[in-house]
């Protein structure tokens, strides 16, 4: 065997090697809600049936019931339409099972939004039970526009999809990190990296163009990490709204009814995502 055979069988391993890793992952995000269960056939006997709830989740569930119509109207008032269908909420009080169906097979993280489904932890009707509104809103916005998208078409890149809901949601997400510190960040060159296309595939994920600094021992980097990039994103959302209001509604408009969005970014502002970005660098000073 010559040594070229046996790079090119090498290149191939290779190549199946990560086809597989990559399969892996998307079997790991698919299968919570093909195979564990769907969380809408969970208990949902209040008033609002949008609400499902695990069993000994009642009282919480109530509780975000009452919730959800301003959560929903304020989406609805933001994003400048109608839910495509109407969302539903479950709320967990299993950690495990909570885990095994947001996709990520994490616990610690407080809610996610999947196939129309916005997924609670059970630390929303416990120790994060402050947090809940914000949340709620936060995830129904992003049940409202991949709910207009459908599921083929290009995702947004997510600093565009998580700043619009932190915006929504007066900072649901990012309750770690206030609008001062995310600046200060910004200044001191911790700042995320914005483009035109790219997913976070997790939240260690999140790119930042110099990582930022725990902010002390034993702090929980992870998470005060994952609120600076969500407040940074909702900062500069926030910009391009107040900037050129009519072009941040026209953007929404063309994300929702499925363009990609660097075509669809360029077609309402008339110029590139990177000026955009800037111009408000320098309106913060970083």
């Amino acid at each position: 065997m010559t040594i070229w055979h046996l790079l090119k069988i090498i290149g191939v391993a290779l190549m199946l090697f990560l086809a597989y890793q990559s399969v892996g992952s998307l079997v790991k995000r698919l299968t919570p809600l093909s195979l564990f269960a769907d969380p809408a056939v969970l208990a949902s006997d209040l008033d609002d049936a949008r609400v499902h709830f695990q069993p000994g989740g009642e009282a919480c569930a109530r509780d975000v019931a009452a919730l959800m119509g301003e959560a929903t109207a304020r989406v609805v008032e933001a994003q400048g339409r109608p839910f495509n269908k109407e969302p539903i909420v479950v709320v967990y009080t299993s950690y495990g099972d909570y885990g095994r169906s947001n996709g990520y097979d994490d616990a610690s993280i407080s809610a996610t939004a999947r196939s129309g489904r916005v997924l609670l932890s059970p630390a929303l009707c416990n120790e994060d039970r402050p947090k809940l509104k914000r949340v709620l809103t936060h995830e129904l916005s992003h049940t409202h526009l991949f709910g207009w998208r459908g599921v083929i078409a290009e995702r947004p890149p997510s600093w565009f999809s998580e700043g619009l809901a932190v915006l929504i949601s007066d900072g649901g997400g990012a309750e770690g990190v206030d609008d001062k510190e995310a600046r200060q960040a910004l200044k001191d060159g911790f700042a995320i990296k914005v483009a035109d296309k790219g997913i976070w595939r997790d939240f260690n994920s999140i790119p930042f163009e110099k990582e930022p600094k725990p902010k002390g021992e034993g702090a929980d980097f992870f998470h005060y990490r994952q609120n600076l990039a969500f407040r940074q994103a909702g900062l500069f959302a926030a910009f391009l709204k107040r900037e050129q209001p009519e072009a941040f509604a026209k953007l929404l408009t063309s994300l929702q009814d499925g363009a990609d969005f660097d075509d669809a970014f360029k077609q309402a502002y008339g110029q590139s995502l990177g000026q955009e970005w800037l111009r408000f660098r320098d309106s913060v000073g970083g």
